[in-house]
């Protein structure tokens, strides 16, 4: 899809019921958000990927914990770089 305010982005349309899509990643990491209709230039359609599979990712319990903690982790390395400068 290629926006006004975005750009091009790679996700997955999901529509809602205020005339806009919500913007969802295959990469967690990434969070959702919305387009407004009017803001879209350009929709473009997914036909094959190279992969072994083009299915999302499903979220699991393990997978939320893995990213508090990696999150957690992250936040421990900043305080320990500043406690050294």
């Amino acid at each position: 899809m290629i926006t006004k305010n975005q750009g091009m982005v790679y996700k997955r349309l999901n529509k809602n019921k205020k005339n806009a899509f919500v913007l969802e990643s295959d990469n967690r990491f990434y969070p959702n958000f919305e387009v407004k209709f009017s803001e879209i230039l350009e929709i473009w359609e997914f036909v094959c990927n190279i992969g072994r599979t083009d299915k999302k990712e499903a979220v699991t319990e393990i997978d939320g914990l893995k990213a508090i903690l990696m999150e957690l982790k992250r936040e421990v390395q900043e305080i320990m770089e500043q406690r050294v400068s």
